[in-house]
């Protein structure tokens, strides 16, 4: 999967060999040609749309800024002299791939990482305050150690608010199950109405130029 240099990921929705572009080109026919592009465009605004219900919300953990979530695109694009219109769908955000490779996460200014808890998230899963390492008023927060963990207690509210650890690893829960459901988008949903598109126009019968 092509990585961009800024950090964002690039998931290339490939139809090479699937689906018979070269018929819809052959054909000179701009209405299919415009059918098959504006299909593909539809294709891809779905499955972005699928993609953030299905893997980046709900649970709180997965929506917690929603900036992921708003970062996902889809772009379609026709290469002329590889005669092949493609779509992309894919993220802004490095957080991305932070969530499909998985990673380990380590501070980088401070000794700790602060997690915010039950006590330190609204019902939506937002957090209720600034990070406590970088704003941190005296007396508003009380260090308990924990192990080779620590807690911090908000001292008006007599709440634990964050869990301070070392690392935090991220699984790349994304690797195996968004290649997969991108799969099963491509084989039941788009490439049926890709061909469905093309072989009318092969037949000389009226094709939607808005797409299928």
């Amino acid at each position: 999967m092509p990585i961009a240099p800024e950090g964002s990921m690039i998931l290339l929705l490939d139809t090479t060999g699937v689906v018979p572009y070269e018929k819809a080109l052959k054909l000179n026919e701009t209405a299919t040609l415009q059918a098959v592009i504006n299909t593909q465009k539809k294709g891809g605004r779905e499955l972005v749309k699928g993609i953030k219900s299905r893997f980046l919300s709900g649970n709180p953990i997965n929506r917690r800024t929603g900036r992921l979530q708003r970062s996902i695109y889809t772009k379609t694009f026709w290469k002329q002299r590889g005669e092949q219109v493609d779509t992309e769908v894919g993220s802004t955000s490095p957080y991305f791939i932070t969530h499909f490779e998985g990673r380990t996460i380590v501070p980088r200014h401070d000794q700790w990482l602060s997690v915010p808890v039950r006590g330190g998230l609204t019902g939506f899963g937002k957090k209720r305050f600034q990070s406590p390492l970088k704003v941190f008023h005296p007396g508003e927060f009380h260090f308990i150690p924990h192990g080779y963990k620590a807690l911090l207690l908000h001292v008006p509210s007599q709440q634990i608010t964050h869990m301070l650890v070392r690392s935090v690893t991220v699984p790349g829960r994304l690797r195996v199950i968004l290649p997969k459901y991108i799969e099963n988008f491509m084989k039941y949903r788009l490439i049926p109405k890709l061909t469905k598109i093309i072989q009318r126009g092969a037949e000389g019968k009226s094709v939607p130029k808005e797409g299928l």
